[in-house]
């Protein structure tokens, strides 16, 4: 599972308990009322709902909650996101100074979140298979080697 969307999940369910909680401790209260009791609450108020936004379209601001269909800057080493809205006016000259219509961008596809989710924490999709990132990070510096080793035999 997607770490940020598990952290998320969690974060929901925290708050749904503390909703439910809160909901019946305003039940007993208004029995205690009723009785003419006292009743002490638990906690005074409610906490704030969970932010749903891991990051913000960089030219925009506007929330961006899953890492799917946004665009990245490529010129920027990925390090700009942003919305569709927001591109499409940066590449007709509307926006800026964020980022640049001259830069390279690559769109990021819709994603399936039951796939993600179905993905052990530890592990990452490769084409078809699902494999441990030390695996992944491996493959990787031996595309690197076989890289390097051929720009020394030019």
């Amino acid at each position: 599972m997607d770490l940020m969307r598990l952290a998320l999940r969690i974060a929901r369910a925290e708050y749904t308990r503390a909703v439910a909680s809160y909901e019946a401790e305003d039940i007993q209260m208004e029995i205690a009322m009723a009785k003419g009791e006292t009743f002490i609450r638990s906690f005074l108020s409610l906490s704030d709902e969970p932010k749903t936004a891991f990051f913000w379209c960089d030219g925009c601001r506007a929330d961006i909650t899953f890492a799917s269909e946004i665009w990245t800057c490529l010129s920027e080493s990925g390090s700009i996101q942003l919305d569709d809205k927001y591109y499409k006016k940066l590449k007709e000259g509307i926006q800026g100074p964020v980022c640049s219509k001259e830069h390279e961008h690559y769109w990021v596809p819709k994603r399936n979140m039951e796939e993600i989710d179905a993905v052990p924490v530890g592990s990452v999709e490769l084409g078809e298979e699902v494999i441990s990132f030390e695996a992944w990070k491996e493959k990787i510096r031996e595309q690197y080697r076989v890289f390097k080793h051929s720009l020394v035999e030019e």
